[in-house]
């Protein structure tokens, strides 16, 4: 998601990574000796924040993002679109913690928020329409399944038409709707979900390489589609 609206362009890539975690340092010092200092607070704790989550310091991560968001509501107010990124972010931490009810709270109050300031189509918009979907998935009741469903469907719609297909940001919406397809369990939802993941792996390998985690991850969540298809050989190699 691209955090702050006022990052550089070379800021919001999805992946979290040296080079970016150099970047925001830099550019936070800049913005400090330039006496932009709120900038420069939430680009110094977004190189740090990177630096924890790299090392897996996920309570350390928590701090830090209850601490830029309460920055952000202080000065730009609940309602800013930045003050709603610093809380995406701080909701996708806490679901990585297990604490989904928490997560789905802010991510509900993200989606309704950021939808009115920037619109339904935005690309913050859609990914945060697509995180609150994976979180409602993980609550595993049937009408849960299904809201997670259409709600990454709809993300994905959004994506499509305001990043384009092959965007890497649309991966992630197209691996939510096969996981609740297999859920779901109807055959002309497994027939697109294969169809999906085929896609997401064909980018990640293209964008990311094979390597890299979210590229195998992808092909556990094809093996499970080739699962729920019956395919189970194909599933197991």
């Amino acid at each position: 998601m691209a955090w702050l609206s006022w990052l550089p362009q070379f800021m919001k890539a999805p992946l979290t990574n040296g080079d970016r975690i150099r970047m925001s340092a830099k550019f936070g010092l800049v913005y400090a000796q330039c006496g932009v200092f709120l900038k420069a607070e939430t680009l110094l704790a977004e190189a740090a924040l990177a630096v924890y989550w790299e090392l897996g310091k996920l309570n350390e991560a928590l701090l830090l993002q209850q601490s830029v968001a309460t920055t952000c509501e202080q000065y730009l107010g609940r309602e800013n679109p930045d003050t709603l990124r610093a809380l995406h972010k701080l909701s996708t931490t806490l679901w990585q913690k297990g604490q989904f009810s928490a997560a789905k709270k802010l991510q509900m109050e993200v989606v309704d928020g950021i939808t009115g300031a920037l619109g339904p189509k935005h690309a913050d918009t859609v990914e945060a329409m697509n995180g609150l979907g994976r979180t409602v998935m993980k609550f595993g009741r049937q009408e849960d399944i299904l809201e997670a469903f259409q709600l990454s469907t709809k993300a994905l719609e959004g994506m499509k038409e305001s990043l384009g297909n092959e965007r890497l940001l649309a991966t992630y919406a197209k691996e939510n709707i096969a996981r609740a397809s297999c859920l779901i369990g109807e055959q002309t939802l497994l027939n697109k979900a294969l169809q999906l993941m085929e896609e997401v792996i064909a980018t990640r390998k293209a964008r990311m390489g094979k390597e890299a985690p979210w590229t195998p991850m992808a092909m556990g969540n094809m093996a499970v589609v080739l699962g729920a298809l019956g395919r189970v050989q194909e599933a197991e190699s």
